[in-house]
């Protein structure tokens, strides 16, 4: 849920620690999303990889050089 007002027992960041319940240090919330956001963005890349490339008329007939669509 999202809300309007700003949450001051985590300083807007939606981070909280989770053994004291104190707010997180904001540069330490930013290092770790970003860090969070790269694992997330070579994960996609991985799966990329795997990914056979898609050919939407790849079961269509060759005809003259090109795929015969038949329209």
């Amino acid at each position: 849920m999202f809300y309007e007002l700003e949450c001051h027992a985590c300083n807007a960041t939606g981070v909280l620690n989770r053994e004291t319940g104190e707010q997180v240090e904001q540069g330490a919330v930013i290092r770790a999303m970003r860090k969070h956001i790269r694992k997330l963005n070579a994960q996609i890349e991985q799966l990329k990889k795997h990914q056979p490339e898609f050919d939407p008329y790849g079961e269509l007939k060759d005809k003259n050089g090109g795929k015969y669509r038949g329209d």
